[in-house]
């Protein structure tokens, strides 16, 4: 069965500054602060428009045949991040997320390790947890050997809703949680997964008091609930980085 490991954090010396423009990769400068600056391991969110997480997650691969009980093949365990930003335009946040490069490793045995582990798929899909009507996501799941995940470093998203059309209040305010989706070897006779990181929460209105500076003002925007103390205004300290060690059997999930 899966299971996953990680910590939580918060970056030390990132200065928050205006949200960064939502493109097809991750903001350089943001994503820097997350991934380059202290340990490099856990959740930190760096401002309310942006979150970062770096963990490690361990499939244990199953060989499905009709009429017969699973049967154990192997292990496979990788490190991936996630990247994710929220918009100062749109009532969405963009998550990034990719496995990272040169991470994975095989306990399939000396030959499978070489033949058959490799070529196994690995998928990840970005999700909101209540689904409609309140929220939704796109696209689909992307579906790869986990050769070939192993050998790039290229950043995939996809956009979560908080939908104004059930929205409370004048401001049409929407709460949900989001999360990255992990699956393994499906349509290959395989099951490895899925494994669901740890839902994080989101927070999307269409009110104008989404203010960054004396002249900005956001009429939509979506932005991480919970990082900006109320009454100074500046980030909220959070409890120090733990880990927690990997299991077997139900899948052990990030904490804070």
């Amino acid at each position: 069965m899966p299971s996953a490991e990680g910590g939580a954090g918060q970056a030390s010396s990132y200065h928050p500054g205006p949200p960064a423009p939502i493109g097809r990769n991750p903001d350089e400068g943001k994503l820097k602060a997350c991934f380059d600056e202290g340990d490099g391991s856990g959740r930190r969110f760096l401002d309310r428009f942006t979150y970062c997480e770096l963990g490690s997650m361990k499939f244990d691969f199953y060989k499905m045949r009709q009429g017969a009980p699973p049967e154990y093949q192997g292990t496979t365990k990788f490190r991936y991040q996630v990247f994710a930003q929220g918009d100062n335009k749109d009532r969405r946040i963009r998550a990034f997320s990719r496995i990272v490069k040169g991470s994975l490793d095989y306990d399939w045995g000396p030959i499978d390790d070489l033949w058959v582990a490799p070529g196994i798929n690995l998928s990840i899909m970005g999700d909101c947890r209540e689904g409609l009507p309140l929220c939704n996501a796109g696209p689909s799941s992307v579906n790869q050997p986990s050769a070939s995940w192993d050998n790039q470093d290229r950043w995939y998203h996809w956009d979560i809703y908080g939908l104004d059309t059930t929205g409370k209040g004048r401001d049409t305010v929407t709460r949900n949680r989001w999360r990255m989706e992990f699956d393994g070897g499906e349509g290959q006779g395989y099951r490895g997964g899925p494994i669901k990181t740890q839902p994080r929460a989101m927070r999307c209105d269409s009110a104008d008091y989404f203010t960054k500076g004396e002249h900005a003002k956001y009429p939509e925007a979506c932005v991480f609930p919970g990082q900006v103390c109320r009454r100074s205004g500046t980030r909220c300290p959070t409890r120090r980085s733990k880990r927690w060690p990997t299991t077997s059997g139900t899948p052990t999930h990030f904490r804070t």
